[in-house]
Formats: C-alpha cells, sequence, structure tokens
C-alpha cells in the first residue's frame, strides 16, 4: 500500500477495539497501550513484511484484532518511521477499524499516527490556499467502512480540514474555489472510488467500493447532523458537511429533519457574529440550495407557500452578493457550487412542481425592480420559472432582461407548433408582438431563433417579420460597405496622390539605391537623412530618385542621384557625388524634382532637382530653392546646369527692418520684392544642345520680366548671371 497526496481532504477515524482506555492530554479516549516486548515483537515482523521477507498471506504472528488498535494509539508507533507503519496501517484498512465518527475526532487520531505529516496545521491568517494532506489509498483489501473512510478524506475540500479561523466554505470561496480546482464534485468523487492508486476523471465509471462508500458515508453524515447540528468548527461543520449529504443524495429520508433541525442557525441569520452581512447570506444560499429538493419531496414538511418563500428569499441574496467584489460561486469548470436555482433544475420534472406553478413563481420573483438575476442564474432555472420571469418583467418594464432568449426550448415549440392550440402555452407573449417597442424585439428574437431558412411553422409571423427586416439590414447594410468602400478608394487615391506630390519613396525605392551603392559603387553607406522620388518623365516606367546620405566629414553629405526600374528590381543610371554642407543650403528636408519639358535636344530631355535654401529676415535678401539639370547618358547621370536659382528676394527700399524708423514700429510688416526664375528652351543650339532662356518675373507689378540666354559650352551652361 503506498502513500499520496490527495486533492480535498478529510478524516474520519476511530479504532473500534476493546481494552482499557487511559486519558489523554487531548481529551480523546486513549487505549491501554502494549508492553514493550510486545509492541518490539510486533514492529519486527512488520519490518519483515514491509521488506517482504514473510511469505504473502501469512497471517501475524505477534498481531491480532485486539491488539492493533492498542499499537496504533500508542506514541512509540507515532514516533516510527512512515514505512513501517504502512503494513500496520493497511491491515487496520482490512480489520475495517477505520470508522467514520466525527471528522474532527479523526483528525486528531491521525495527528497521533502520521505526526510527520502535521495533519494538524491550519492555515494562516491571509493564506490563500489550503495544503492537501498526505493519506492511504484504500486497496482491494480494506474493508467497506474504511473504504468509506478514505472516500470521505480523499473528497472533502483541504479547506474543511485545515482552516480553523473562519468558517472553511467562506474561506474556500472568498479566497479562490471551494473544491482547489479538484474537478469532480463530492458526489461523483465517492462514487467512482478505486481499489488502486490513479486519479478519477468525469468519465470514470461508478464503483462497487464507491457505492458501498456513498452508502456509509451517508448514514453516517445524517446521524451526525441530527444529533449535533451547527454547534461545531472546522471540519465539523455544518455548513460543508450539509451540502456533501445533499450531493450524495438530494432525496435522503432524513432530510426535512436534518434542515429543520440546522434552520436556526441559518435564518433569521447565520448566529456565527463573526460573520458579516454578506457572508451570511452566502452561508443562506448555501442552506436553500440542500433545502430545495427536499422541499420538492416532502411539501407537507413544510407550511403551505414554503417554496415561493424560498425563491423570493433566493432572489434577494443573489442581489446583496451581486457585486463582484463578493464570492465565486463557479469552480474553475464554470460550475456554480451554491445555487438553489440550479437545484430546482435539477429535481424537474416534478409531480410537486407544475409547469403552471413555477410560471406563477417566476412572474412574482419579477416584482422587485430592475434585473436582479444573472445571467448564469437563468441558465439555471427550470423554462416554465424563466418563462414566468420573462413575462412578469415585461409586463413592467418592457424588458425581459435577457430572460427570454435563456428560456430553453421556447422557439423550437414555436416553429413545431402546427396549431393555435399548439401555442396555448406560449399566448401571453403575443400580447407584445403587435407594439412597436423593445418588449416586442426581444419576444420575436427569443420566438425567431430557430427560424432558420424555411421554419415548420410560422402561425404568428414572427420568422417571416424578421426575415424581411434581415434582408432590409443586409442591404442597407451592403450599401453602407459600398459607401465605406467608395470613401476607402477614394481615401487612398487622395493618400497615394499625397505620396505622388510630395515625392515620398517607397521603401523599396530606398533599399534598391542603398543596395546599388553598398554594391556597385563601392561607397561605404552611412545613416540615409532625406530623399525624393517621381515618375521618370518619359514613356518607361522608370522612378527618378535622390538619396541623400551622411558623409564621412561633418561638413560633407552624399548624393545619389538615380534612374530606377523598379520592375526589374534595380539602378539603371547613376550619379554620385558630395555635397558641402553650409548655413544656407536645405539638403535634409527640401530636395524636391523637377521634370519639365526641358528638351535639350531631340529626344533627349533633362529634369531638375530643386534644393531648399534658408536665409534669415536679417539679411538684406537670399534666394529660394536653388535647381540643377541633369541628364541621363546611358548608365550614367550628369548635371548640365548648376545652382540656378529658382527664387530669390530682397527688402524694397526703406522698408528694411534696421532702415531708419523701422525699429520704432514693430508691427509695421517690413515689405519685399520676390523674383521667380523659369527655364525656357530656346530656338537656337550652341555645341549640340539647346540655348536656355531664363526669364526673371517679380511680383511688383510695375517691375517688368527680363530675359538671360545661357549657351551650352559643350559639357555645362553658366550659372545665370544677376539680373538687376
Amino acid at each position: 500500500m503506498s502513500k499520496s497526496i490527495l486533492t480535498g481532504l478529510g478524516l474520519v477515524l476511530a479504532c473500534a477495539a476493546g481494552g482499557a482506555a487511559a486519558s489523554s492530554d487531548d481529551g480523546a479516549s486513549r487505549l491501554q497501550p502494549l508492553s514493550k516486548e510486545e509492541f518490539s515483537a510486533v514492529m519486527a515482523e512488520a519490518r519483515r513484511r514491509y521488506r517482504r521477507e514473510d511469505p504473502a498471506g501469512q497471517p501475524w504472528e505477534f498481531l491480532d484484532r485486539e491488539k492493533l488498535p492498542r499499537l496504533l494509539d500508542m506514541p512509540e508507533f507515532a514516533a516510527t518511521f512512515w514505512t513501517l507503519k504502512q503494513p500496520l496501517i493497511d491491515q487496520a484498512g482490512a480489520w475495517d477499524y477505520f470508522r467514520l465518527e466525527s471528522p474532527s475526532r479523526a483528525q486528531a487520531v491521525w495527528a497521533r499516527i502520521l505526526p510527520e505529516e502535521r495533519i494538524n496545521d491550519p492555515v494562516r491568517e491571509g493564506q490563500r490556499s489550503a495544503e492537501s494532506l498526505h493519506v492511504y489509498y484504500a486497496d482491494e483489501k480494506w474493508g467497506k467502512e474504511a473504504g468509506a473512510q478514505i472516500a470521505f478524506l480523499r473528497c472533502l475540500p483541504a479547506a474543511a480540514w485545515r482552516v480553523k479561523h473562519m468558517e472553511p466554505l467562506v474561506w474556500g470561496m472568498k479566497n479562490a474555489d471551494w473544491r482547489a480546482g479538484a474537478g469532480l464534485d463530492f458526489r461523483q468523487c465517492v462514487r467512482k472510488q478505486r481499489e488502486e492508486v490513479g486519479g478519477i476523471s468525469e468519465t470514470s465509471p461508478e464503483t462497487a467500493r464507491g457505492l458501498a462508500s456513498a452508502a456509509i458515508i451517508e448514514d453516517r453524515l445524517s446521524k451526525f447532523l441530527l444529533s449535533n447540528g451547527c454547534q461545531r468548527k472546522g471540519p465539523d461543520s455544518c455548513v460543508h458537511l450539509l451540502p456533501a449529504l445533499v450531493e450524495l443524495n438530494p432525496h435522503h429520508a432524513q432530510l426535512p429533519r436534518i434542515l429543520q433541525k440546522l434552520e436556526p442557525y441559518f435564518f433569521p441569520r447565520v448566529q456565527d457574529t463573526s460573520l458579516d452581512e454578506r457572508e451570511a447570506a452566502f452561508l443562506q444560499l448555501v442552506y436553500l440550495t440542500a433545502k430545495v429538493p427536499a422541499l420538492l419531496d416532502h411539501p407537507q414538511a413544510w407550511p403551505a407557500g414554503e417554496m415561493e418563500r424560498l425563491l423570493a428569499k433566493t432572489v434577494a441574496l443573489d442581489l446583496l452578493l451581486a457585486n463582484p467584489q463578493g464570492y465565486n460561486p463557479f469552480s474553475p469548470a464554470g460550475k456554480r457550487i451554491v445555487s438553489p436555482w440550479m437545484a430546482l433544475a435539477a429535481m424537474q420534472p416534478s409531480p410537486q412542481a407544475q409547469p403552471a406553478a413555477l410560471q406563477q413563481l417566476g412572474r412574482e420573483s419579477a416584482s422587485s425592480k430592475g434585473c436582479l438575476l444573472s445571467t448564469e442564474q437563468m441558465l439555471e432555472l427550470p423554462a416554465p420559472l424563466l418563462l414566468g420571469y420573462a413575462l412578469g418583467k415585461l409586463e413592467r418594464e418592457q424588458t425581459s432582461c435577457r430572460a427570454l432568449e435563456n428560456v430553453k426550448g421556447l422557439s423550437e415549440s414555436y416553429v413545431q407548433a402546427a396549431t393555435q392550440q399548439a401555442l396555448a402555452p406560449l399566448e401571453s407573449l403575443l400580447a407584445f408582438i403587435a407594439t412597436p417597442g423593445p418588449a416586442r424585439d426581444e419576444v420575436r428574437q427569443a420566438l425567431g431563433a430557430k427560424c432558420g431558412d424555411s421554419p415548420a411553422n410560422d402561425l404568428w409571423n414572427v420568422c417571416r417579420q424578421l426575415a424581411e427586416e434581415k434582408a432590409a439590414f443586409l442591404a442597407a447594410e451592403r450599401k453602407q460597405q459600398e459607401i465605406e468602400a467608395a470613401e476607402e478608394k477614394s481615401r487612398l487615391a487622395r493618400e497615394k496622390q499625397d505620396l505622388v506630390e510630395r515625392q515620398v519613396c517607397s521603401e523599396q525605392m530606398i533599399e534598391l539605391a542603398g543596395d546599388f551603392l553598398r554594391k556597385r559603387r563601392k561607397r561605404q553607406l552611412t545613416e540615409g537623412v532625406a530623399s525624393a522620388c517621381k515618375a521618370w518623365p518619359g514613356k518607361e516606367p522608370y522612378t527618378l530618385g535622390v538619396f541623400i546620405y551622411e558623409g564621412q566629414k561633418e561638413e560633407q553629405k552624399q548624393m545619389l542621384v538615380t534612374l530606377i526600374d523598379p520592375a526589374q528590381g534595380k539602378v539603371i543610371a547613376s550619379y554620385w557625388t558630395l555635397v558641402e554642407v553650409d548655413a544656407v543650403t536645405r539638403y535634409v528636408d527640401g530636395i524636391k524634382f523637377d521634370t519639365a519639358r526641358y528638351f535639350v535636344q531631340p529626344g533627349l530631355r533633362a529634369f531638375g532637382i530643386d534644393v531648399a535654401t534658408y536665409s534669415p529676415r536679417s539679411a538684406e535678401g537670399g534666394y529660394g530653392p536653388m535647381r540643377t539639370l541633369y541628364v541621363r547618358e546611358g548608365a550614367a547621370i550628369r548635371p548640365i546646369l548648376s545652382d540656378m536659382a529658382v527664387s530669390s528676394w530682397r527688402y524694397l527700399p526703406g522698408r528694411a527692418p534696421w532702415e531708419t524708423g523701422n525699429s520704432e514700429n514693430p508691427d509695421r510688416e517690413p515689405a519685399t520684392e520676390t523674383f521667380s526664375y523659369a527655364i525656357g528652351i530656346a530656338g537656337t543650339r550652341s555645341n549640340g544642345y539647346a540655348d536656355l532662356l531664363i526669364t526673371r518675373s517679380s511680383d511688383q507689378p510695375k517691375v517688368k520680366a527680363t530675359t538671360q540666354l545661357l549657351r551650352y559650352d559643350g559639357k555645362h551652361y553658366p550659372a545665370p548671371q544677376q539680373m538687376d
């Protein structure tokens, strides 16, 4: 028999045997110990059995049924190493010496037998998890009584044994989960007990040992609760022992007597003064959950109208605990642990609760203003009660509080009804369909949930109306989608045009230029600081690009002018140079292409690159962008006209800020004259290239335009002369 850590622990052990009893410090009855010689002989035999030195199945030589409980009760046995205890504990299980009595007495007995496991160690204030106990499994040799004890200790949550400073169930619900992730409920855990070491799952079958254990535990729990009520704390608390009994058998014959005995503890409030209002409300729900099956099975045990009072009280308590900073009523698997609604749903159908009566209870539960029931609670309600609640809410507040959508089988009943008589149970809903409003919308949506494409029946035209509204909605939605798609297309076109106008380079252009400079030009590529791109003005689908990189010196930058074929993904023509950085030229944020029709030869079109300049207002004048014209010659690009001003400005006579009288009048705006310079193609040629006609225009209306002719000298055009 091996030792294992089990989830959800509890021990109910008593060694039933004869012999004289002695007093003990803990108040429990102590048995007459074995003599020193008897103890030594038994332990030596246990050592041989543990080491498998004695033949298997051989009767004990020095141990019998009278000596074993006396041995287990001895401090000398408690001090023995646990492996030597194992054969003796297994023998106690086989002789059925582990009996179910008081949980706290059992815990004390096992604390004496296995002191090294510290079974009595409680959780500390502020601790959020209960440590599991180390216990034994019941193998095939153990008796039914001992097997029941093992099932009880394995299936009762660990908090029941470890929490001593407050109500264990309240502690479990406030700190995470009462079952601490055990998964199976108490009933399944007990009834699926196995005789070999191993876990139990939802799909595990019930076993003969498990069913026998369930019968024994049920009997002992009912007797314990009838005898002790709610007078004990810790492991003996009725708050978790009552739900354990009801889980084992909600139809237990003594359940009405037990509940009537326990009710004064729970109502009008729990008598434990250490509990606050919310904790007391939570424990009252525990009691009401246990009471539902007994009330339905034995209505004569309570006054008339008791079910109505129970449900009304449940609604009030649920409302009190609705704050999310309360108690967790769910296990990690999403199963509600405490819920009268769930208990009521599990008991249906019941001859004591007909649909009409349940529907009336639901209507009465809807009398309080607001949506008291949560969606989770609605999932647990029986359909007639939930339908009555929905009707009551619709009549009072024009909302079903989402109750209708949780009425099981509602829509199926509607579409399967071939006659008006078949719809009689739903006739109360018909009144809401005729009047537009939120109530009609909720009713139609609930009834039409199962309409599908071709409902079997649609006597109230709910499916047809919903289909028409859906079609209209989808048409409007498609129209809206078309409008949004057109707007998106327009937006993308505007963005694209904006990128074109701002001559933004794509990531592809930037990467191609960088790769080219590294690999083909064998130039050291440093950080890029500016770029501009524009479509090639010719018929070919090329892209012009200019890229500025940091130079090796602080006063220099690198400039790469390219013609890129995006389809081939390569640079097909280029020009690289170092440019000087000064306080005037703006390479970083002021570079742009000019692709006017500069045909310097038939079929040879030049293009310009403008570089912005900066001139402080304190200067006498300054220039705008400086333009350089380039031509492509095969794989090369070369400049043919350099640094021609596109515009310039100067102060008008007498209007400069520093001139007499202007400094005393700071609000007077200085007046300037601005000139623009245009490049035209003349009809004459020099050295094979067309002469350029530079025209200067002023923004002052009385100043006439002037022109200047630039002739190509075989390599480039000269810079224009100042035209004053």
